[in-house]
């Protein structure tokens, strides 16, 4: 019985889905919109705060190097993209794995 609960509780630890996270990095926020999650003004705090399977918005234009605290995983890469209608150029040199 003992074997039964312990693969039991083995499978239930393997297919919880990884909790992900979405942030935003704009640094025109003037804090006028309600938004769920905190908004950072710096590249360097948004990455910061990142984990394997987090997604970072990117908004506005910035000049300091994207230097990621974290790596994703083979499974579960960090996504850095521009915020909906707008673009994230092309170039940004990333120190990190698993990032697109």
């Amino acid at each position: 019985m003992r074997r039964l609960a312990l693969i039991a509780a083995v499978l239930a630890a393997a297919i919880q889905p990884a909790f992900s996270a979405v942030y935003r990095a704009d640094n025109t926020y003037a804090g006028d919109k309600l938004l769920s999650q905190p908004v950072f003004k710096t590249l360097a705090q948004a990455v910061a705060v990142l984990a394997p399977g987090d997604t970072l918005l990117v908004r506005g234009e910035y000049s300091e190097p994207l230097i990621p605290v974290n790596s994703g995983t083979k499974d579960n890469y960090i996504t850095i993209q521009g915020d909906p209608g707008f673009i994230l150029r092309e170039g940004a040199d990333i120190k990190a794995d698993y990032i697109k």
